[in-house]
């Protein structure tokens, strides 16, 4: 065999080896990129499991939460309801004071409003001058003016807290309203984020 015969075939042999070595180190390598892009599937498979779990466990928590809420508002409203009623008899009750005819009548309605003065309390006529007709008058004892006083000071406080309440209900429907329009907002985001993942993954 001539020396140059040996050289091509001892190339070729250097060749085959070198190929066989070439090929089964991109068959190691591409093993091992085969298992490492296994292992990044599956970690981003975990990943995803445990954020469809967390989103799980935070729907249920939502979805409870919105049944407290549905029974407070139902119970608010009942309320409010309640309140408008106790208003308009309230309205009514006055109205009725204003139609008493007589002093009779005005008296027993005294009499029942203010059980504690009843044993106190006189009618009597004066005729405020010689010509004038007699007119019927409730006395009590002066001491009894505290009372009406403090009456009067407590109706004005009330008057007051129930005005502040009302305003206080007027803010904290707007606070609500404001609260269901951000946690839209945050349904909206979650929402785009869950196709976008979904999508992605």
């Amino acid at each position: 065999m001539s020396r140059s015969k040996q050289i091509a075939i001892g190339f070729a042999l250097v060749v085959a080896v070198a190929l066989f070595a070439g090929f089964q180190t991109a068959r190691l390598w591409a093993r091992a990129e085969v298992a490492r892009v296994e292992a990044e599937a599956e970690a981003i498979r975990a990943q995803r499991d445990s954020i469809l779990t967390a989103t799980a466990i935070r729907d249920s928590v939502r979805a409870s939460v919105e049944r407290a809420v549905s029974g407070l508002s139902a119970e608010t409203q009942e309320l409010r309801l309640k309140i408008a009623a106790m208003e308009q008899a309230r309205a009514q009750a006055q109205r009725d004071v204003w139609l008493l005819r007589t002093s009779d009548d005005t008296e027993r309605e005294f009499r029942t409003a203010f059980p504690e003065f009843a044993d106190a309390m006189r009618m009597t006529e004066l005729r405020p001058t010689p010509d004038a007709p007699s007119l019927r008058y409730l006395m009590v004892p002066a001491n009894f003016a505290r009372s009406f006083i403090i009456y009067r000071r407590n109706s004005e406080a009330y008057e007051a807290q129930r005005d502040s309440l009302a305003k206080l209900d007027d803010l904290n429907g707007q606070i609500i309203a404001l609260q269901d329009s951000i946690a839209t907002l945050l349904a909206l985001n979650e929402q785009a984020f869950r196709m976008g993942y979904d999508s992605a993954y």
